[in-house]
């Protein structure tokens, strides 16, 4: 007996979609409608050894703000082992590659890192469109050329 139920259409049917920022999540077969996320996306953890490691010389201290691991603690933060690079823009998972931080930078960097990216993907998408229309206006039969532009400065 299945206890999912969807709360839309009342079926028992779903199909498992996987993300790599959510984890797993199902989906009503009938109506299509989002159920929940597990949260559970990553199959392996950070290497603890990194941890071990950026500890081996006594308390670690941010790499972006200074503060230590006592007054984080002191201020309800905690250490996160951070990567420079991160693995889904090309880095490694390997100790170099990696560095403390408290969990205040940690998630700014992390908003810093999607903004990025989502400026990446709009230049991307910008460059294609361009490519797009001077191709086109090049074509013969075309009724624009770019000379008769108003946007030209």
């Amino acid at each position: 007996m299945n206890n999912l139920v969807c709360g839309e259409c009342g079926s028992e049917t779903f199909k498992l979609e996987r993300s790599d920022l959510h984890g797993y999540g199902v989906r009503c077969a009938v109506c299509g409608r989002f159920n929940r996320w597990t949260g559970k996306c990553r199959e392996k953890k950070n290497n603890p050894k990194h941890r071990a490691k950026h500890r081996a010389n006594g308390e670690m201290h941010c790499d972006w703000c200074g503060i230590s691991e006592s007054e984080a603690k002191e201020l309800g933060l905690h250490f996160q082992i951070d990567h420079r690079l991160a693995e889904q823009f090309g880095g490694s998972d390997e100790y170099e590659n990696t560095r403390p931080l408290c969990s205040a930078c940690s998630y700014m960097k992390n908003a810093l890192e999607h903004r990025t990216k989502a400026m990446r993907k709009a230049l991307e998408k910008l460059a294609e469109r361009r490519a797009m229309f001077q191709e086109y206006s090049s074509r013969p039969d075309s009724t624009f050329k770019p000379e008769e532009s108003p946007y030209d400065d």
